[in-house]
């Protein structure tokens, strides 16, 4: 038996929440799945941590990153909050290209270019950048998004039982 010199690391399974998971504007967001080597707490800490770091948020409010909220210069420094908004502001990019953000995480395309944004392409990207945001303040993270295979019983269009279960079971 060969010699094992490395703890075998235990993999994490979270959920990233994209959008507005509350329901109470849009209605449209998405989960992913993820496996890091950091517990979700370890990983919640670094992110606020690297809000204050950078002075820049992926989300309103509370204020972690010590904006303090000056509208509109300090809504600068906050990334995809607002409906309809998918770049990254010429500060932020700015203050990313200052830590290090790998160039493929900066996309410009016609529209931003001229003004200095950078585009986020989807869901997936935006993973990516949060994901180098947390490492700043986790510099050993690994991480990987992993697909939910798991099947639905009934209903999302099943070809088998596109039904709807306990319908009755909700109040407004």
């Amino acid at each position: 038996m060969p010699y094992i010199t490395k703890e075998r690391i235990r993999m994490i399974k979270m959920n990233i929440m994209i959008g507005d998971w509350s329901r109470d504007g849009h209605n449209q967001f998405d989960k992913v799945l993820i496996e890091s080597n950091h517990k979700v707490f370890d990983m919640q800490q670094a992110y606020k941590a690297s809000c204050r770091l950078t002075g820049i948020q992926f989300h309103d409010s509370p204020d972690y990153a010590g904006i303090g909220y000056e509208y509109p210069e300090d809504k600068k420094c906050l990334v995809c909050v607002n409906y309809h908004d998918s770049s990254l502001t010429p500060e932020c990019i700015s203050v990313f290209k200052k830590h290090g953000i790998p160039n493929e995480l900066i996309l410009e395309d016609d529209e931003c270019r001229d003004e200095g944004y950078s585009s986020i392409d989807g869901t997936d990207h935006l993973i990516e950048i949060l994901m180098w945001f947390i490492k700043l303040s986790l510099k050993d993270l690994k991480y990987k998004v992993i697909k939910d295979d798991v099947p639905y019983f009934n209903g999302f269009w099943n070809d088998n039982l596109n039904v709807t279960i306990g319908y009755g079971l909700y109040y407004d």
